[in-house]
């Protein structure tokens, strides 16, 4: 080739293309991503453990086929917000209920079972909870 029909000619190479390093890299997974994956796996999870026989978990089976449903449901109506829209259900009707119960076992454990059923019957707005001591509105001492 002569030196001017190589001056007139198109690069070859990506070497004077700018590219940024979004196009470079392979996508990168995004905190929806994320929030749908706890939303889905975390249920099933639940479900797995509450689904044996002669286990009293029937609120977390709720729970969790609720979850399901809500991320299932918003992946079909809204895929680029599934993740967030499962997420924050997992953490109103699974991770706040579990958080919840332990701190209301924690309180009734130190004697303090008035604070532990304000804590119960606030926690049976976000939780189908079974429980006696739930359902009456507080802890009675033993």
């Amino acid at each position: 080739m002569s030196v001017e029909r190589l001056a007139t000619s198109e690069p070859t190479s990506n070497a004077e293309r700018r590219t940024s390093n979004a196009e470079s890299r392979p996508t990168i997974m995004n905190l929806n991503h994320i929030f749908f994956f706890l939303a889905v796996v975390s249920p099933l999870l639940v479900l797995a453990r509450a689904w044996r026989p002669g286990t009293p978990y029937h609120g977390w089976r709720l729970a969790a086929l609720m979850v399901l449903a809500v991320a299932a449901v918003s992946w079909i109506l809204y895929p680029a917000a599934a993740g967030y829209i499962g997420g924050f259900a997992w953490l109103l009707l699974l991770f706040v209920p579990a958080v919840g119960l332990r701190k209301m076992t924690q309180l009734a454990a130190q004697g303090d079972y008035q604070a532990a059923g304000r804590l119960g019957a606030g926690l049976q707005i976000l939780h189908p909870i079974r429980s006696r001591e739930l359902r009456n509105g507080g802890f009675s001492p033993a």
